[in-house]
Formats: C-alpha cells, structure tokens, sequence
C-alpha cells in the first residue's frame, strides 16, 4: 500500500511531513463514525467496535451488523429486519471505501507539490 510506503519513509525531522500523515490517521479513524449511529442504537455510532447489544461484557467487531443478525429470528418484522442488516451493510462498505481515501497522497493534486505543476 501506498501510505505504508510513505508511512516509512516519512522525514521524522519535517513538521509539515509528519502533520500530513498525522492528520490523515486521524481523519481515517473518524471516518468510522456514523452520525445516524448504529440500528437501533443513535448514541454508538463507531460503525467496527463497539460494545456488544446482546453481551455486554464483550466488544463487537461490526456490532451494528452483529447485533441486527442475532435479532432476525426474535423480530415478528423479518423482512423488515433483513432491510436493516442490507441498509446497514452497505454504510459499512461505504464507509470502508471513504476510510481508504484518506489514506491517499493528495499533494498529487497540488500544483506546489507536483513536480510537473507550475
């Protein structure tokens, strides 16, 4: 990957530099928060960890599409209920995919950091 490439090669005495990548692995973190929050839950709203609904002592990986599986069987709306895991399934896919462009060397598109630009 790219940004492990950059990651490493990173001038460690350049401010601007370890700015850059500092603030891209913050924004890749918060890019897995969901403002809407998880089904059912609006004040948990990181869509990979979060505690679990049905065991409390535990995390969850994906605990909004965990949590919503578990519940297909107990809700008398299984259809409806299989909306939500597809709805839910495609935030998390889409939120992965927002996650890694943060990642992405943007001074590609600057003309100050393009050796080809003016």
């Amino acid at each position: 990957m790219a940004f492990k490439s950059r990651l490493r090669n990173v001038n460690k005495y350049n401010p601007l530099e370890i700015r850059r990548i500092n603030d891209q692995l913050s924004l890749f973190e918060r890019s897995f928060l969901d403002p809407q929050g998880l089904p059912g839950r609006p004040y948990a709203r990181h869509i990979l960890f979060a505690e679990s609904k049905v065991n409390t002592y535990v995390g969850s990986s994906f605990p909004g599409l965990v949590d919503s599986l578990f519940q297909i069987e107990k809700d008398p709306d299984q259809k409806g209920r299989w909306n939500i895991v597809k709805k839910h399934f495609s935030v998390i896919l889409f939120t992965i995919e927002s996650a890694t462009s943060t990642l992405r060397d943007v001074t590609k598109f600057m003309p100050v950091f393009n050796k080809g630009g003016s």
